[in-house]
């Protein structure tokens, strides 16, 4: 994925993400076009304002066109690993989002 510099520490790599600080050196992507980088790009855009949405996303170019049927073989091969610590990220979020909850709540009730 672009946020490969900073895979093994988590705060490091949403403050990145969130500096949209990200790029598409790796190897896997060598073979992504130029269109899919784009889109990937508009849909990452930090700017609430700037950032496509779902309709935009749908409309854009390489959604519109028919899809490659070249094999990206690293890209299949990395797609487990990289699902994997996508849910491990989501179920932080989660976790600190309830524990943030929870703790306003108990200072809230006063205990």
């Amino acid at each position: 994925p672009p946020f490969w510099r900073h895979e093994s520490n988590q705060k490091k790599l949403f403050d990145a993400i969130s500096r949209n600080d990200w790029s598409f050196d790796q190897t896997c992507w060598k073979d992504i076009s130029v269109d899919a980088k784009n889109l990937i790009k508009d849909l990452m855009e930090p700017d609430v304002e700037k950032r496509y949405d779902v309709k935009q996303a749908l409309q854009h170019k390489w959604c519109a066109e028919t899809a490659s049927e070249k094999a990206l073989p690293e890209t299949l091969a990395n797609l487990s690993e990289f699902t994997h610590r996508f849910k491990k990220a989501g179920l932080a979020v989660l976790f600190k989002t309830r524990l943030t909850r929870l703790v306003t709540g108990l200072k809230n009730t006063g205990t």
